[in-house]
Formats: structure tokens, C-alpha cells, sequence
């Protein structure tokens, strides 16, 4: 009962000691202890009594190495020394776990005040050279990307479902639906009809932005609907309709490219 009285009274003479005249050489150093609970800390020859995830102020000397060590139960646990390097005040977090390893369970870090600057300082520099760095690439890639359209409309390309389509550069007919397919096949080099989805990317892709002097119309798709009809979609519109094979519609072949 006398030891458990004690030790409360010691811990607050310690504090009283450390908050009470400055020592030459000693300087207010703010400790934050992020270990568990342990029985206390011992930072060069001031006992620390700090709770886990709290901070304290204690007078610590600057230039010197210290030692550190914990106490848990009947086992201390030292580190090796620790020296303040900065002539001024600064923040040192301690964090410790449990181990058989004389030292291992033991760790610390000190950050004086003008290393917090610096690093802010260097953290806000990166930060900025992150954000010009990202400005800059994605200037480039939509520099890339309006110089593959503008490539595309030039050339009367597009792209659906990861395919490439060259688009010929002039219209077919008016053509009845078995024409047109022999229409495109006679042009050789894999031109034919374009489905109603090709057709379609044709229409938003190239016709929307003023390439491929499209008439606004209906045009032919090779997607059938029964043995009399086939779709059709207007160029202007986007809209399709089924129509029967033997009427006249315009024609815009297609083919397959790399």
C-alpha cells in the first residue's frame, strides 16, 4: 500500500521537476509515446509517465545522446542512443511492443521544428511538381486523342468494340438491297455492307462531326430481318426501320482494318 502511494507521488515530483527551472543545455521536448501501456519510460535520466497515444513536454538535452528504455513488469527494454540533433525544440515519438528480443519491441523517431518546416516545405514542393507533372500529361493525352480524331475524320475511320472500320469515301446508289451487297463486293479488298451497329458508330462517329459528305438519308445495313427485309438507318436522324429488300436506298461500304 506504502509503494502503490509512492510511485503516483514520484511520477508527479518528476513532472514538477521537469516543468520547474531549465537546466543548462536542456530544452523543452514534446514526447509522444504510441506503444502500449507499459509501467514507464525512461528518456536519459527523467522518468516519463505516458499513457498510450498521448504527448508530454519534458526537458531533455539537445546535442547529447540519450538512452531510452521502458520497464514492463520485471523486464526493461533499452534502446540504443539516441541523439537530438537540432539546437531547438522538437517533437520525439517513442513506440514500443512487446518482445523477446532485448531491443527489438523499442523504436523513435525525433523531428525538430525546422525539419517540419523542411519537410512541409518539401512535401508541399513535390506536391506541386506532382500537380504540373499531371497537367502536363494530360495535356499530352488530349493532344493525342484530338490528333487521332482529327487522323480518323481524314481518313473516314472508326471504332467499335475494339475494331477498325475504313469507311469508303463515297456513296453507293440508290441500290436495292442485293445490289448493294454486290455492289460492296465488287469493290474487292474485304469492302461490304456495314451491320446497323456499324452503321450506327458510322453515323456518330464521322457523319455528326461534318466527315464523309453523307447524304441525310436512308442508308442500307447488312443486318437482315427475315428473307424479305432488311434494316435500314437515316444519317441524319440515327433512327432505323425494317424495309423491304427490293426498294432503292443509298449505300456506304465498309471493311475490316488493323
Amino acid at each position: 500500500m506504502r509503494f502503490a502511494v509512492l510511485l503516483p507521488l514520484l511520477l508527479v515530483t518528476d513532472l514538477l521537476a521537469q516543468n520547474g527551472s531549465d537546466p543548462a543545455g536542456r530544452q523543452d521536448i514534446k514526447v509522444c509515446w504510441n506503444g502500449t501501456k507499459v509501467d514507464f519510460v525512461r528518456i536519459d535520466d527523467r522518468r516519463a509517465p505516458i499513457a498510450p497515444g498521448t504527448c508530454v513536454t519534458m526537458k531533455l538535452m539537445a546535442g547529447k545522446p540519450l538512452r531510452i528504455s521502458v520497464q514492463q513488469g520485471s523486464k526493461a527494454t533499452a534502446s540504443d542512443s539516441l541523439l537530438l540533433i537540432a539546437p531547438e525544440t522538437g517533437e520525439l515519438r517513442l513506440s514500443w511492443k512487446d518482445s523477446t528480443q532485448p531491443s527489438a519491441g523499442l523504436a523513435w523517431s525525433y523531428e525538430s521544428h525546422t525539419q517540419r518546416r523542411e519537410r512541409f516545405a518539401r512535401q508541399s514542393r513535390d506536391s506541386a511538381e506532382r500537380v504540373a507533372a499531371a497537367a502536363v500529361e494530360a495535356a499530352r493525352l488530349a493532344k493525342e486523342k484530338q490528333e487521332a480524331k482529327e487522323l480518323a475524320l481524314r481518313n473516314l475511320i472508326v471504332q467499335l468494340n475494339g475494331r477498325k472500320l475504313k469507311v469508303y469515301d463515297k456513296d453507293l446508289g440508290p441500290l436495292d438491297w442485293p445490289a448493294a451487297v454486290e455492289a460492296c463486293q465488287r469493290l474487292g479488298n474485304g469492302w461490304r455492307l456495314p451491320t446497323e451497329p456499324e452503321l450506327r458508330a458510322i453515323q456518330v462517329q464521322l457523319h455528326r462531326e461534318g466527315a464523309g459528305s453523307f447524304s441525310e438519308t436512308w442508308y442500307w445495313t447488312a443486318t437482315e430481318d427475315g428473307p424479305e427485309r432488311a434494316w435500314i438507318m437515316h444519317m441524319a436522324a440515327g433512327n432505323v426501320n425494317r424495309n423491304p429488300r427490293n426498294h432503292s436506298m443509298l449505300v456506304r461500304p465498309v471493311r475490316d482494318i488493323r
